[in-house]
């Protein structure tokens, strides 16, 4: 008899979790951005408005908002749902 085939690799692949971003309300979205990195890798970026849907792996995420007039968001909303 020949021996068995090895077992398959044990390294599944790793899950993500998607989910909706929507950027927006505010007086003056021109000057909002921001980013999205997770795990360390980059999972989105833009400004507003924005909406689309984003992947991330589950674990720590860190949400950087930007101002290039440096007064604040005015109004304007960042909001993720999955």
């Amino acid at each position: 008899a020949s021996p068995s085939p090895p077992p398959p690799s044990a390294s599944p692949a790793a899950l993500s979790i998607e989910f909706q971003v929507t950027v927006a309300g505010g007086s003056y979205p021109s000057e909002v951005s921001w980013t999205l990195m997770c795990s360390g890798a980059l999972i989105g970026s833009g400004g507003a408005p924005y909406s689309g849907t984003l992947s991330a792996p589950p674990g720590e995420c860190t949400l950087d908002m930007y101002d290039s007039y440096g007064d604040g968001w005015n109004g304007d909303q960042w909001e993720g749902a999955g």
